[in-house]
């Protein structure tokens, strides 16, 4: 495996990564303003 090959596949793991840290945030978020809203 190339080095090239290597990065890109480090690099779209670390976007899945940050794309599900968002995901998750984002439901963190809604969990807090609900239980705010009761």
């Amino acid at each position: 495996m190339n080095e090239l090959q290597y990065w890109e596949r480090k690099s779209r793991r670390m976007k899945f990564y940050e794309l599900k840290m968002v995901e998750d945030r984002k439901d963190f978020n809604d969990m807090l303003f609900t239980d705010e809203k009761r």
